[in-house]
């Protein structure tokens, strides 16, 4: 199974509550914590990134889903 790897970061543009942006996804790990670093060093992104290794078509192999990065709205 292929693997990629998403960078994900807290959203600064949103005032009450929490929040999860996508910043990229990437085909290996070097290059997503290259970008995440060269990114928040440059403030286009919070200091709170985060990369998650998934695989792809298959979000259930190796219990993986209990890892990813989540998000939800409530009111």
């Amino acid at each position: 199974m292929e693997k990629v790897y998403l960078v994900t970061a807290e959203d600064s543009t949103i005032v009450y509550g929490d929040s999860l942006r996508i910043v990229g996804v990437f085909s290996t790990e070097e290059e997503a914590y290259d970008y995440a670093i060269w990114a928040s060093n440059h403030n286009f992104l919070d200091k709170s990134w985060e990369v998650t290794e998934m695989t792809v078509d298959d979000p259930r192999s190796n219990n993986e889903y209990e890892e990813y990065p989540s998000a939800y709205y409530e009111e």
